[in-house]
């Protein structure tokens, strides 16, 4: 997996939400459809795989006080961040620094969600992840997968540079521009849709399925139960 610690925390500093509002076309519509339909399922176990500055856990709290839920994070300086989102829930919350890979603890949850995550991790070690979230899922539970997604035909890395030269459009830093680029195009693991539904179902989860694409199709959001 891509180590976001220097590179997130550099986009921290830029001020995350706006930029990661540069680099992702229809960011807070995706947030929002994520929560919504963690939200719409009332858990009362929820885990957050990569909870970057805790927008999503903060959204699912306000709207949902019987749910406890557990954020997952690898970058220290992300999760101080999260914490202060999360500091009006003390007694429904807490955050985990953890690297992914590293696995999930024996707590059976009855969601899990992950958004702008997973393509950092490379597709074996994506392959057990999975399989580590099906596992803690109790019966019936869901999984809210929110990602880029690739392109097939030739199209992708065209529609990748597109999209970053619209975010130095937009006012993105141009080095940040550049890092990203390289980052997305020579170290991400994006999966098109097809590839996606498909890991998910080889892994063993029922009726994966796209839920949400933005209008550029550069993003799209999954669900799936156990």
């Amino acid at each position: 997996m891509t180590d976001p610690t220097d590179f997130y925390q550099d986009m921290k500093q830029k001020g995350y939400l706006t930029e990661v509002r540069r680099f992702v076309p229809g960011y807070d519509e995706m947030v929002n459809l994520v929560a919504s339909k963690v939200i719409e399922i009332s858990p009362f176990q929820a885990v957050d795989l990569g909870m970057g500055v805790g927008n999503i856990a903060e959204l699912i709290l306000c709207a949902s006080a019987d749910t406890y839920l557990t954020g997952i994070e690898q970058s220290e300086a992300m999760a101080r961040f999260a914490q202060k989102k999360l500091e009006p829930f003390p007694n429904r919350s807490k955050i985990q620094i953890q690297n992914l890979q590293e696995g999930l603890n024996e707590r059976k949850y009855s969601v899990a969600y992950s958004n702008l995550v997973l393509h950092n991790i490379d597709q074996n070690e994506k392959i057990n992840l999975l399989t580590e979230i099906k596992r803690s899922l109790l019966p019936k539970g869901q999984f809210i997968w929110g990602d880029l997604v690739s392109f097939p035909f030739g199209m992708h890395n065209p529609i990748v540079a597109y999209r970053h030269l619209n975010a130095w459009i937009q006012g993105a830093d141009a080095g940040f521009v550049k890092e990203d680029l390289y980052k997305e195009l020579f170290e991400d693991s994006k999966l098109s849709v097809r590839e996606t539904i498909k890991l998910c179902r080889t892994v063993g989860f029922k009726d994966p399925r796209v839920i949400w694409k933005n209008t550029a199709g550069t993003t799209a959001v999954f669900q799936m139960s156990v």
